[in-house]
């Protein structure tokens, strides 16, 4: 089960968020969050979109995703240094470009259609056996990141958000490891100043900052504003991140890989709108308990920002492909030695049972024609023998005659 801790969420602002201005629930009649009073279970009721039939995230089965071969994603940009900005926004942390030359991806599942990047954003938990939003066989993840991009075609994303293919989502899980994701370590630095800049707002509203959790339990130590509801602190803070980051350095090691799930869903907060072309990649990127920590201190109004994520919604039918990259020279080349090996191997066994078998056949086939030849009596010094007598014979002949 997953519990939800106590969270209060600015409308239209966490996760994958995109306001759709064609959507009736545009201007909400109430807010969200992730309690149990606000949260997932409750969007359908005041979201009608939520309780549509293509929602995400989803459960990604091992045993029921239909293979196939895609050609590869092209990437541009994805290396380019960029500048942005890093937000809490009250609910999570985001990262939106703001200037340089904006990443795009095309190809493969997205086929011929270039999607330009927007932002990205984590989704993460209080404890590391939960925190992603898309699950594996059932398998939760301590955090999972989305690259958020809008189909070029619609020309931007507020009109793309209302189309079926108006957006593209790029996910990765991440796995606890010993040591620090260094690629990490620019967006953690910046992220530790969201975590003092946000502390001293709360402070400066009169918001008692300190909270406590006890591991799933969570049992948390709410500070109360000591100033009226409508100072109650549910702005956004933001710290400038320098033009030397680039997208890549996020993604697993050995860059894009290229195996990876994809199917038709949804933005994962209301208004959960059906217009996401999701792949989620299986491929872990790393990241180590103190840098999940850092996350987890993320506070806004004196609430922990922690296990802000949607569980897994029904698939209703929806199927779920999985592309399974071609093998490259290198992986050809392994193999055909390894089958090349164990052919040769293979092969020299069978001969060296071929010519003991073919011995044996040897030594049967002698024996029976000795046996034909001499009686089973027969003596075989008599041969020698005989061999003598015949050469003192010879000899005898020769001085005699």
């Amino acid at each position: 089960m997953r519990p939800y801790s106590l969270l209060i969420f600015l409308p239209f602002a966490a996760g994958v968020h995109i306001p759709n201005v064609e959507n009736p629930d545009h201007k909400p009649r109430t807010s969200w969050g992730y309690t149990a009073a606000d949260g997932p279970a409750t969007w359908p009721t005041n979201f009608a979109t939520c309780g549509g039939s293509s929602q995400s995230p989803i459960d990604l089965s091992t045993t029921t995703r239909v293979a196939s071969n895609l050609a590869e994603f092209t990437l541009t940009n994805y290396d380019t240094p960029m500048a942005g900005t890093l937000e809490n926004n009250g609910h999570g942390i985001k990262f939106s470009f703001s200037s340089g030359t904006a990443p795009t991806v095309t190809g493969g599942r997205l086929g011929k259609d270039v999607y330009e990047f927007a932002q990205f954003h984590w989704h993460w938990g209080s404890v590391s056996t939960q925190g992603s939003e898309h699950t594996i066989d059932g398998k939760e993840y301590p955090a999972e990141i989305h690259f958020v991009h809008f189909n070029k075609k619609y020309g931007d994303i507020s009109t793309a958000v209302s189309k079926s293919d108006g957006l593209a989502v790029l996910g990765f899980f991440y796995e606890v490891s010993s040591l620090d994701n260094g690629n990490l370590d620019p967006f953690i630095q910046q992220v530790d100043s969201l975590v003092t800049k946000r502390r001293s707002l709360d402070e400066g509203r009169g918001f008692n900052v300190t909270e406590e959790y006890e591991g799933e339990d969570r049992s948390f130590k709410r500070g109360k504003s000591t100033k009226s509801k409508k100072s109650s602190s549910r702005a956004s803070t933001s710290v400038a991140v320098s033009g030397t980051i680039h997208l890549s350095s996020l993604f697993p090691v050995g860059g894009l890989p290229g195996n990876y799930y994809y199917y038709s869903g949804s933005l994962t907060t209301p208004t959960c709108d059906e217009s996401v072309q999701w792949t989620v990649f299986d491929k872990m990127v790393t990241i180590s308990e103190n840098q999940l920590i850092t996350l987890r201190k993320l506070t806004s109004g004196g609430v922990t920002l922690n296990d802000n994520y949607r569980p897994p919604q029904p698939l209703n039918g929806r199927t779920v492909n999985y592309r399974v990259a071609p093998a490259t020279n290198a992986e050809l080349g392994a193999t055909m030695l390894g089958t090349l090996i164990v052919g040769t191997v293979a092969g020299a066994l069978a001969v060296m049972a071929m010519q003991g078998a073919f011995g044996a056949v040897l030594s049967a086939n002698a024996r029976k024609f000795t046996d034909l030849i001499f009686p089973a009596n027969f003596n075989p010094e008599l041969l020698n023998e005989n061999a003598v007598l015949r050469r003192y014979s010879n000899k005898y002949r020769q001085n005699h005659y």
